[in-house]
């Protein structure tokens, strides 16, 4: 400790963990099946649910999560939503089999039959509300070591879209909030109180959400009785919708509320649609 030990001055932190925390979760599922309407399976499901927590994954926070509580002197601050909480989540899947072609009610007969045989459609679309995050201050206003939430003192702006600035890549997309809403320690908006928590709450806000259809256009040929050949054409992110990340959440940061990438595919790739055509031999 230096002389004049006041004022959070002191040249050491000293840290105390323990892994302790609380999660509370409330749902309500529903789901719709059609086994067989004329070569049409279908199912719907949908997921209402709210996801509560006072803690983080210390190893593994959630994007825009931090890894410590702001405050460890009052941790009821700290409840809120979780980092996972998905309030809305919609998953519709089908597979489709016309009834035209060899053996079929329609077109059954000659070259044509054999052509419009063996068809098959099927795909899934999710569609998924964005996951919350937390929006940070730049300076440590409760002397606790951490930069505290970022007080909101203009809500009738929130949803406004700030000039872009010169450090913002040309590909970033702004799904954020607006900067212009929150105390900043820049000299142009108000400065931010020390020893005043802030008054928004954890993971008040949520980032962008998910549209995405998958689709699956596939024909099987029996070339013996025993063997086939099965033609696909796989379709990922059909309509190529952009499924953006959650935004930069730090005020101060000159990319804040910029979303700079898109959320990829699960094997690592672009989230862009992607075409794939593939073949195999059944026997």
């Amino acid at each position: 400790m230096p002389f004049d030990a006041v004022n959070n001055n002191a040249f050491i932190h000293g840290f105390f963990d323990e892994s302790s925390g609380h999660s509370w979760y409330d749902g309500l599922q529903l789901q719709v099946t059609e086994r067989n309407f004329h070569g049409l399976q279908i199912q719907g499901a949908y997921t209402y649910s709210h996801a509560l927590d006072d803690s983080s994954d210390p190893l593994v926070p959630t994007t825009g999560n931090g890894s410590f509580p702001i405050d460890s002197f009052n941790l009821r601050r700290e409840k809120g939503n979780s980092g996972y909480d998905t309030r809305h989540r919609g998953v519709i899947n089908f597979v489709y089999h016309p009834n035209i072609g060899r053996g079929k009610a329609h077109f059954s007969e000659g070259y044509v039959g054999r052509a419009l045989a063996g068809w098959e459609l099927s795909g899934i679309a999710a569609f998924q509300t964005g996951l919350p995050y937390d929006i940070f201050g730049t300076a440590d206003t409760l002397h606790t070591g951490i930069a505290d939430r970022a007080t909101l003192v203009n809500p009738s702006i929130l949803k406004g879209i700030p000039t872009q600035g010169a450090f913002v890549p040309s590909s970033a997309v702004f799904t954020g909030e607006n900067p212009a809403a929150f105390n900043q320690d820049d000299g142009v908006a108000l400065p931010i109180p020390f020893d005043v928590p802030s008054n928004v709450g954890r993971n008040h806000f949520y980032g962008p959400g998910i549209n995405n259809w998958d689709f699956n256009l596939a024909k099987t040929t029996a070339i013996t009785e025993k063997m086939s050949f099965q033609l696909r054409f796989e379709f990922y992110n059909l309509f190529n919708r952009a499924q953006f990340t959650t935004p930069v959440n730090t005020i101060g940061n000159p990319n804040f509320g910029y979303s700079l990438s898109q959320v990829g595919q699960n094997d690592g790739t672009t989230g862009s649609r992607q075409v794939q055509i593939g073949g195999k031999f059944n026997f």
